[in-house]
């Protein structure tokens, strides 16, 4: 079994707020870009959505046996009851955050799963707490094993 792994530390905490109509993925990486953060965890997101679509893991006839299936559109109001997940970077130097998510509709009925860009617009308000890494670079890169890009980890990574 290949386990990848690198040690670091956190530099520090930075929270925000998202507010009405911001997109949550897209104000988290506005957020990273601006204060140049390019490893991070999301700690905990929290609020309320327009609506938003979520990616969930599926069989598939592929060298892992599984991947992302279609989009499930669920339309809202919703409550973002919690969010979690990493920043990193793609290899083009773009950021990249893997994000899952819960959902709750208005019957309280819950949905999760990854968080697609563009698809969950704010309703009322987002509250986001990430913990900034430094000393790990968080690079996403093919994986021949699964056939997929996925984030890896190694140590070195700036300050930042």
């Amino acid at each position: 079994m290949k386990i990848g792994h690198a040690a670091g530390g956190i530099r520090g905490i930075v929270s925000f707020r998202l507010e009405p109509g911001c997109d949550v993925l897209e104000g988290i990486q506005r957020v990273c870009r601006e204060r140049e953060i390019s490893c991070a965890a999301v700690l905990s997101a929290i609020g309320s959505l327009r609506r938003a679509s979520l990616f969930t893991a599926v069989a598939l006839p592929n060298k892992a046996g599984g991947g992302y299936g279609e989009p499930i559109a669920i339309p809202g109001p919703l409550e973002l009851v919690c969010a979690q997940g990493t920043v990193g970077r793609e290899e083009d130097g773009g950021h990249y955050l893997h994000v899952h998510a819960v959902v709750s509709d208005g019957s309280a009925r819950a949905f999760g799963g990854h968080l697609i860009a563009g698809s969950a617009p704010i309703l009322i308000t987002c509250e986001v707490t990430l913990g900034v890494i430094a000393g790990i670079e968080a690079l996403r890169c093919l994986d021949p094993a699964v056939e997929m890009k996925v984030l890896g980890f190694r140590e070195g990574g700036g300050a930042a």
